[in-house]
Protein backbone atom coordinates (compact mmCIF):
# COMPACT_ATOMS: atom_id res chain seq x y z
CA UNK A 1 0.00 0.00 0.00
CA UNK A 2 3.03 2.27 0.30
CA UNK A 3 2.81 3.27 -3.36
CA UNK A 4 -0.57 4.86 -2.71
CA UNK A 5 0.98 7.21 -0.17
CA UNK A 6 4.02 8.38 -2.14
CA UNK A 7 4.96 12.03 -1.81
CA UNK A 8 6.65 14.01 -4.55
CA UNK A 9 9.46 15.54 -2.50
CA UNK A 10 10.30 18.11 -5.15
CA UNK A 11 6.88 19.73 -4.90
CA UNK A 12 5.89 18.57 -1.44
CA UNK A 13 2.58 17.32 -2.87
CA UNK A 14 1.10 13.78 -3.14
CA UNK A 15 2.15 11.90 -6.26
CA UNK A 16 -1.16 11.75 -8.15
CA UNK A 17 0.18 9.24 -10.64
CA UNK A 18 0.95 6.78 -7.85
CA UNK A 19 -2.36 7.46 -6.10
CA UNK A 20 -4.32 6.85 -9.31
CA UNK A 21 -3.83 3.12 -8.78
CA UNK A 22 -5.59 3.23 -5.40
CA UNK A 23 -8.97 1.51 -5.17
CA UNK A 24 -10.98 -0.21 -2.48
CA UNK A 25 -10.89 -3.49 -4.41
CA UNK A 26 -7.09 -3.40 -4.69
CA UNK A 27 -6.80 -2.88 -0.93
CA UNK A 28 -9.09 -5.85 -0.28
CA UNK A 29 -7.08 -7.96 -2.71
CA UNK A 30 -3.92 -7.07 -0.83
CA UNK A 31 -5.48 -8.00 2.50
CA UNK A 32 -6.65 -11.35 1.14
CA UNK A 33 -3.12 -12.27 0.10
CA UNK A 34 -1.60 -11.28 3.43
CA UNK A 35 -0.44 -14.48 5.15
CA UNK A 36 -0.72 -13.11 8.69
CA UNK A 37 -4.29 -11.93 8.21
CA UNK A 38 -5.25 -15.22 6.63
CA UNK A 39 -3.90 -17.17 9.61
CA UNK A 40 -5.87 -14.93 11.98
CA UNK A 41 -8.99 -15.35 9.87
CA UNK A 42 -8.71 -19.14 9.85
CA UNK A 43 -8.04 -19.43 13.59
CA UNK A 44 -10.38 -21.82 15.40
CA UNK A 45 -11.38 -19.33 18.08
CA UNK A 46 -13.47 -17.30 15.60
CA UNK A 47 -16.06 -20.07 15.34
CA UNK A 48 -16.32 -20.25 19.13
CA UNK A 49 -16.42 -16.47 19.53
CA UNK A 50 -19.74 -16.33 17.67
CA UNK A 51 -21.30 -18.70 20.20
CA UNK A 52 -19.77 -16.79 23.11
CA UNK A 53 -21.12 -13.49 21.80
CA UNK A 54 -24.60 -14.96 21.41
CA UNK A 55 -24.43 -16.37 24.95
CA UNK A 56 -23.29 -12.99 26.28
CA UNK A 57 -26.14 -11.25 24.44
CA UNK A 58 -28.62 -13.74 25.92
CA UNK A 59 -27.31 -13.12 29.44
CA UNK A 60 -27.35 -9.37 28.93
CA UNK A 61 -30.95 -9.31 27.69
CA UNK A 62 -32.00 -11.70 30.44
CA UNK A 63 -30.39 -9.54 33.12
CA UNK A 64 -32.15 -6.40 31.87
CA UNK A 65 -35.50 -8.20 31.71
CA UNK A 66 -35.34 -9.65 35.23
CA UNK A 67 -33.66 -6.60 36.75
CA UNK A 68 -36.73 -4.50 35.94
CA UNK A 69 -39.42 -7.19 35.92
CA UNK A 70 -41.08 -5.69 39.01
CA UNK A 71 -40.96 -2.11 37.69
CA UNK A 72 -44.34 -0.30 37.67
CA UNK A 73 -45.81 0.45 34.25
CA UNK A 74 -44.67 4.05 34.39
CA UNK A 75 -41.77 3.97 31.91
CA UNK A 76 -41.91 4.96 28.23
CA UNK A 77 -45.20 4.28 26.43
CA UNK A 78 -46.91 3.98 29.80
CA UNK A 79 -50.35 4.59 28.28
CA UNK A 80 -50.05 1.68 25.84
CA UNK A 81 -48.57 -0.59 28.49
CA UNK A 82 -51.31 0.13 31.03
CA UNK A 83 -53.95 -0.25 28.33
CA UNK A 84 -52.64 -3.75 27.56
CA UNK A 85 -52.37 -4.57 31.26
CA UNK A 86 -56.00 -3.51 31.86
CA UNK A 87 -57.14 -6.11 29.34
CA UNK A 88 -55.39 -8.89 31.28
CA UNK A 89 -56.57 -7.42 34.59
CA UNK A 90 -60.25 -7.53 33.63
CA UNK A 91 -59.83 -10.99 32.14
CA UNK A 92 -58.78 -12.11 35.60
CA UNK A 93 -61.82 -10.42 37.11
CA UNK A 94 -64.54 -11.16 34.56
CA UNK A 95 -63.22 -13.93 32.32
CA UNK A 96 -62.49 -13.83 28.61
CA UNK A 97 -64.67 -12.00 26.07
CA UNK A 98 -64.10 -11.10 22.45
CA UNK A 99 -65.16 -7.50 23.14
CA UNK A 100 -62.83 -7.23 26.13
CA UNK A 101 -62.43 -4.16 28.30
CA UNK A 102 -60.16 -1.60 26.63
CA UNK A 103 -60.27 2.13 27.53
CA UNK A 104 -60.08 3.57 24.00
CA UNK A 105 -63.56 4.09 22.54
CA UNK A 106 -65.71 5.33 25.44
CA UNK A 107 -68.47 3.60 27.35
CA UNK A 108 -68.91 0.64 27.82
CA UNK A 109 -65.12 0.44 27.31
CA UNK A 110 -65.36 -2.90 25.49
CA UNK A 111 -63.99 -3.42 21.97
CA UNK A 112 -61.95 -6.14 20.18
CA UNK A 113 -58.97 -3.84 19.68
CA UNK A 114 -56.77 -6.79 18.69
CA UNK A 115 -57.13 -10.49 19.34
CA UNK A 116 -55.69 -10.76 22.87
CA UNK A 117 -53.31 -13.74 22.51
CA UNK A 118 -50.60 -12.04 24.57
CA UNK A 119 -53.08 -10.78 27.17
CA UNK A 120 -54.62 -14.26 27.56
CA UNK A 121 -51.19 -15.80 28.17
CA UNK A 122 -50.38 -13.17 30.81
CA UNK A 123 -53.70 -13.72 32.59
CA UNK A 124 -53.18 -17.50 32.51
CA UNK A 125 -49.71 -17.22 34.05
CA UNK A 126 -51.02 -14.96 36.83
CA UNK A 127 -53.86 -17.40 37.51
CA UNK A 128 -51.54 -20.41 37.72
CA UNK A 129 -48.55 -18.85 39.47
CA UNK A 130 -50.13 -16.06 41.51
CA UNK A 131 -47.35 -13.63 40.56
CA UNK A 132 -47.86 -9.93 40.03
CA UNK A 133 -49.56 -8.87 36.82
CA UNK A 134 -46.79 -6.43 35.83
CA UNK A 135 -44.08 -9.05 36.30
CA UNK A 136 -45.99 -11.67 34.29
CA UNK A 137 -46.56 -9.26 31.40
CA UNK A 138 -42.91 -8.23 31.23
CA UNK A 139 -41.78 -11.86 31.46
CA UNK A 140 -44.01 -12.96 28.56
CA UNK A 141 -42.57 -10.17 26.36
CA UNK A 142 -39.06 -11.32 27.25
CA UNK A 143 -39.93 -14.98 26.54
CA UNK A 144 -41.24 -14.14 23.06
CA UNK A 145 -38.08 -12.17 22.27
CA UNK A 146 -35.91 -15.13 23.26
CA UNK A 147 -38.13 -17.49 21.24
CA UNK A 148 -37.33 -15.54 18.05
CA UNK A 149 -34.14 -17.62 17.89
CA UNK A 150 -36.13 -20.71 16.87
CA UNK A 151 -37.39 -19.42 13.47
CA UNK A 152 -33.96 -17.90 12.80
CA UNK A 153 -32.35 -21.33 13.02
CA UNK A 154 -35.17 -22.84 10.94
CA UNK A 155 -34.68 -20.31 8.16
CA UNK A 156 -30.92 -20.71 8.22
CA UNK A 157 -31.22 -24.48 7.86
CA UNK A 158 -33.67 -24.26 4.95
CA UNK A 159 -31.51 -21.70 3.13
CA UNK A 160 -28.35 -23.74 3.81
CA UNK A 161 -26.62 -20.72 5.31
CA UNK A 162 -23.36 -20.93 7.29
CA UNK A 163 -23.79 -22.20 10.84
CA UNK A 164 -22.76 -18.85 12.28
CA UNK A 165 -25.60 -16.89 10.65
CA UNK A 166 -28.40 -17.58 13.19
CA UNK A 167 -25.99 -17.02 16.08
CA UNK A 168 -25.01 -13.64 14.67
CA UNK A 169 -28.71 -12.84 14.17
CA UNK A 170 -29.45 -13.67 17.82
CA UNK A 171 -26.51 -11.58 19.00
CA UNK A 172 -27.75 -8.54 17.09
CA UNK A 173 -31.39 -9.14 18.09
CA UNK A 174 -30.65 -9.44 21.81
CA UNK A 175 -28.29 -6.45 21.99
CA UNK A 176 -30.32 -3.95 19.97
CA UNK A 177 -31.43 -1.28 22.49
CA UNK A 178 -34.89 -1.10 20.92
CA UNK A 179 -35.42 -4.86 21.16
CA UNK A 180 -34.03 -5.03 24.68
CA UNK A 181 -36.48 -2.34 25.76
CA UNK A 182 -39.55 -3.81 24.04
CA UNK A 183 -38.55 -7.19 25.40
CA UNK A 184 -39.27 -6.00 28.93
CA UNK A 185 -42.47 -4.00 28.40
CA UNK A 186 -46.08 -4.99 29.03
CA UNK A 187 -46.90 -4.90 25.32
CA UNK A 188 -47.71 -7.18 22.40
CA UNK A 189 -44.75 -6.20 20.20
CA UNK A 190 -42.45 -9.17 20.76
CA UNK A 191 -45.37 -11.61 20.55
CA UNK A 192 -46.33 -10.24 17.13
CA UNK A 193 -42.68 -10.33 16.06
CA UNK A 194 -42.26 -13.96 17.12
CA UNK A 195 -45.41 -15.17 15.32
CA UNK A 196 -44.36 -13.30 12.17
CA UNK A 197 -40.86 -14.77 12.19
CA UNK A 198 -42.18 -18.24 13.05
CA UNK A 199 -44.29 -18.41 9.88
CA UNK A 200 -41.35 -17.62 7.57
CA UNK A 201 -39.62 -21.04 7.50
CA UNK A 202 -42.93 -22.67 6.57
CA UNK A 203 -43.60 -19.93 4.01
CA UNK A 204 -40.31 -20.88 2.39
CA UNK A 205 -41.54 -24.48 2.25
CA UNK A 206 -44.68 -23.24 0.51
CA UNK A 207 -42.73 -21.31 -2.09
CA UNK A 208 -40.48 -24.30 -2.73
CA UNK A 209 -43.39 -26.78 -2.66
CA UNK A 210 -41.73 -28.69 0.20
CA UNK A 211 -43.08 -29.93 3.52
CA UNK A 212 -46.55 -30.71 2.20
CA UNK A 213 -49.71 -30.16 4.24
CA UNK A 214 -47.78 -30.06 7.53
CA UNK A 215 -45.82 -26.95 6.53
CA UNK A 216 -48.96 -25.32 5.13
CA UNK A 217 -50.81 -25.94 8.41
CA UNK A 218 -48.03 -24.53 10.58
CA UNK A 219 -47.73 -21.52 8.30
CA UNK A 220 -51.45 -20.79 8.66
CA UNK A 221 -51.27 -21.18 12.45
CA UNK A 222 -48.33 -18.83 12.99
CA UNK A 223 -49.29 -16.31 10.30
CA UNK A 224 -52.86 -16.13 11.59
CA UNK A 225 -51.58 -15.55 15.13
CA UNK A 226 -49.30 -12.77 13.82
CA UNK A 227 -52.09 -10.96 12.00
CA UNK A 228 -54.56 -11.41 14.86
CA UNK A 229 -52.06 -10.20 17.44
CA UNK A 230 -50.98 -7.15 15.45
CA UNK A 231 -52.04 -6.71 11.85
CA UNK A 232 -49.47 -4.00 11.11
CA UNK A 233 -46.66 -6.45 11.91
CA UNK A 234 -47.87 -9.61 10.19
CA UNK A 235 -49.86 -8.07 7.34
CA UNK A 236 -46.99 -6.46 5.36
CA UNK A 237 -44.96 -9.69 5.63
CA UNK A 238 -47.81 -11.71 4.11
CA UNK A 239 -48.09 -9.18 1.29
CA UNK A 240 -44.36 -9.54 0.63
CA UNK A 241 -44.64 -13.34 0.65
CA UNK A 242 -47.44 -13.21 -1.93
CA UNK A 243 -45.25 -11.11 -4.21
CA UNK A 244 -42.32 -13.47 -3.59
CA UNK A 245 -44.40 -16.44 -4.78
CA UNK A 246 -45.24 -14.60 -8.02
CA UNK A 247 -41.64 -13.47 -8.55
CA UNK A 248 -40.10 -16.90 -7.98
CA UNK A 249 -42.62 -18.69 -10.19
CA UNK A 250 -42.29 -16.21 -13.07
CA UNK A 251 -38.51 -16.39 -12.85
CA UNK A 252 -38.63 -20.18 -13.11
CA UNK A 253 -41.28 -20.68 -15.79
CA UNK A 254 -42.14 -17.23 -17.14
CA UNK A 255 -45.61 -15.80 -17.57
CA UNK A 256 -47.96 -18.59 -18.65
CA UNK A 257 -51.14 -20.38 -17.71
CA UNK A 258 -49.07 -23.19 -16.19
CA UNK A 259 -47.23 -20.67 -14.01
CA UNK A 260 -50.54 -19.23 -12.80
CA UNK A 261 -51.69 -22.72 -11.80
CA UNK A 262 -48.51 -23.30 -9.80
CA UNK A 263 -48.92 -19.96 -8.03
CA UNK A 264 -52.53 -20.59 -7.06
CA UNK A 265 -51.89 -22.99 -4.17
CA UNK A 266 -49.21 -21.04 -2.23
CA UNK A 267 -50.98 -17.70 -2.76
CA UNK A 268 -54.28 -19.20 -1.54
CA UNK A 269 -52.59 -20.56 1.61
CA UNK A 270 -50.91 -17.19 2.29
CA UNK A 271 -54.29 -15.42 1.96
CA UNK A 272 -55.95 -17.62 4.62
CA UNK A 273 -54.42 -15.70 7.57
CA UNK A 274 -55.51 -12.41 6.01
CA UNK A 275 -59.07 -13.69 5.76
Amino acid sequence: MSKFLLINFRSGQPDLNAMSDFSFCSVLAGLRTNDTLQRIRNAAFWSYSVYLLAAAAFLFCTYIAFRYVQQPLADAHAFRQTQTALTSFWMLKEGWALAYQTPVAGFPWAIPFEFPIYQIMVAAIVTVSGCQLEAAGRFVSYAFLMACAWPAFGLSKRLDLPRSVPWVFCTLLWTSPMNVYWGRTFMIETAALFFTLACLPFALDLIRRAGGARSALWFVVFASAAVLQKSTTGGPVLLFLSMAVVFVQMRQTGLSFQAARHMLYPVAVICIPLV
